[in-house]
């Protein structure tokens, strides 16, 4: 019951950390594109030495607004197509569970369902548990 218990606190401690991890990617993405920018430091090395420099982020003055979502589909559609697979999506994982429902019940899938899980061995040979 300990392991149990320690190993829930820890599922809940990194996820709590990556979604903080994430809402702060978010937010610098999010002002970096649209806002006033991301304002950091810069350590600059020069031939007087060495000079802290605040160096500020900003896209709207790089590019229009409008084109920024259009940049970021294209950067989708360049993962989609050089990214080799993707995990499925909420409408496979659906048909899927539908379909571990048809199986245990004996009955024959209808092909549409059977195309998306192609891999997906039989409820019985699976370890899911």
């Amino acid at each position: 019951q300990i392991y149990i218990l320690s190993t829930a606190a820890l599922i809940g401690v990194c996820t709590g950390t990556n979604i903080a991890i994430f809402k702060k990617g978010v937010e610098f993405v999010r002002e970096s594109l649209y806002g006033d920018g991301i304002t950091f430091p810069l350590l600059v090395h020069s031939l007087g030495g060495e000079e802290l420099m605040m160096y500020s982020l900003k896209m709207n003055d790089l590019f229009p607004v409008a084109l920024i979502p259009a940049i970021g589909g294209l950067g989708v559609g360049i993962l989609l197509k050089f990214g080799g697979d993707m995990p499925p999506g909420l409408r496979d994982t659906v048909r899927e569970v539908d379909l571990d429902a048809i199986r245990a019940s004996k009955a024959s899938p209808p092909q549409d369902l059977l195309a998306c899980t192609k891999n997906v061995p039989p409820l019985s040979e699976r370890n899911d548990f």
